[in-house]
């Protein structure tokens, strides 16, 4: 590995070893130390290419003090951190800065990634954004997930930008690292249901390959959890309802506003306004910003949370906004 002087500290020289990975760093005061890390699961690691992935817990006080410089060869995700030598990119979104990150022996580009999310994202604000920069880590497949936020910081595992058919991972864990407002419990669905449909509605409305014919038809080929009520997190934990019937009720949401204000806001306004809401959100709160959002009367929404009417019908009725 090259060394690459950090101003704050500590720089990751080596990183050696497979299933037992040794850590090779240099302090400030240039005196080498040396950490190890037992168990560290297949494909987490490649001393080849000198990077791992190891517990955040694993890291001495030096390393955890420069986790967010990939110049240090460190950089913390969650309850994990990306060791070793590695590359980045800096593009921003809305005047925000958004960093991605990769073990440079990986095959795949972190300026790619980061001028992908900037022509695709730009367009959109989710002002206001309390947070300061975002950093996305390219990691192995061999993670539990495609992809995971943890605030402004998180990992996404599908290095293709488009998943080839309507969505894309990096939009939907963008969007994740937009929310500043919190979710009472018959509201926590909204989380996975905005990440998932902003992801189709961005990619519909930025590439054109994606249609809003193909946005419905991944909405219909997902389950529709018959008997799941959105607003009963004990109904739909365990299954993905929150992620495919949430967007269902979402792509109605967004048509409606778009209708009520004769195309001059979006489901985008919504969230913007969630955003600025004080406490935690209920659904009488988000009934009462879509309404003000759209400029109509939405009580129909608040059944749309609470019950568990089929959604397929209020879908094909509002795939006329977007076909218009």
């Amino acid at each position: 590995m090259t060394e690459i002087g950090s101003d704050q500290g500590a720089v990751v020289t080596d990183v050696s070893g497979d299933t037992t990975v040794t850590v090779t760093y240099l302090t400030a005061s240039n005196e080498t130390k040396q950490f190890e890390v037992d168990g560290v699961r297949s494909k987490l690691s490649d001393e080849h290419q000198n990077w791992a992935f190891v517990p955040r817990s694993s890291l001495p006080p030096e390393l955890e003090a420069v986790g967010s410089d990939p110049d240090a060869g460190v950089v913390t995700v969650g309850e994990r951190a990306l060791v070793g030598d590695l590359s980045s990119a800096t593009e921003e979104i809305d005047d925000q800065p958004v960093m991605v990150v990769a073990p440079t022996g990986m095959d795949v580009d972190p300026a790619r990634k980061a001028y992908f999310l900037d022509e695709f994202l730009s367009p959109y604000s989710f002002d206001p954004n309390p947070n300061g920069q975002v950093t996305l880590v390219i990691a192995p497949s061999a993670l539990p997930s495609a992809g995971m936020m943890y605030g402004d910081s998180g990992y996404i595992a599908q290095t293709a930008f488009w998943d080839g058919t309507v969505g894309s991972v990096w939009i939907h864990e963008y969007v994740h690292s937009q929310r500043s407002f919190a979710l009472a419990p018959e509201m926590r669905w909204f989380s996975e249901a905005s990440a998932t449909y902003y992801s189709y509605r961005v990619m519909e409305e930025q590439y054109d390959p994606v249609t809003d014919e193909d946005v419905r038809e991944r909405l219909m080929l997902e389950d529709t959890y018959p008997e799941t009520t959105l607003s009963n997190p004990a109904e739909w934990t365990g299954t993905r309802a929150n992620y495919h019937r949430g967007a269902k009720l979402l792509y109605v949401v967004d048509a409606e506003v778009r209708a009520g204000s004769d195309g001059e806001r979006t489901l985008v306004d919504v969230y913007r306004a969630m955003n600025r809401h004080d406490g935690p959100i209920t659904v009488a709160d988000f009934v009462r910003i879509v309404e003000a959002t759209a400029g109509n009367d939405e009580q129909w929404l608040h059944d749309a949370i609470t019950t568990d009417d089929d959604l397929n019908e209020s879908v094909d009725r509002a795939s006329a906004e977007f076909e218009g």
